[in-house]
């Protein structure tokens, strides 16, 4: 992912953490049908999805993570915002402040180079 194009793609609010498709233009698709379909429905929508992982024998979530499909591809939520507010994508792991993998605040995300085995929230 380029950072011209997730910055043409989404935009993100830092103090709420939403992010939201932008409006595509007509060329990003094969007809203005698909394009004007895709923008009456997603367009100023909300993206990103839970992934969670689940423990069935102790009956509760072990993991959250949030997840963004761009181009069949899926990418961490939190890196993309990584790469939308300082143009690079980060060297290590996001690391969330409060521990809440779901608040996608800028003020709440922090990189963690490499991986020196400590608990990632």
């Amino acid at each position: 992912m380029k950072y011209d194009d997730l910055r043409a793609l989404i935009n993100y609010n830092p103090s709420t953490g939403d992010v939201t498709w932008r409006e595509r233009p007509l060329s990003s698709f094969k007809t203005v049908g698909y394009a004007k379909g895709w923008n009456r429905r997603f367009a100023g929508e909300t993206t990103g999805y839970e992934l969670v992982k689940w423990d069935a024998y102790m009956m509760e979530e072990t993991y959250v993570t949030m997840r963004i499909t761009v181009n069949n591809n899926h990418y961490n939520l939190a890196k993309i915002i990584w790469l939308y507010m300082t143009g690079e994508f980060p060297q290590g792991h996001v690391q969330f402040r409060n521990g809440d993998r779901r608040d996608m605040r800028w003020s709440n995300l922090t990189t963690l180079a490499g991986n020196s085995g400590a608990s990632f929230f």
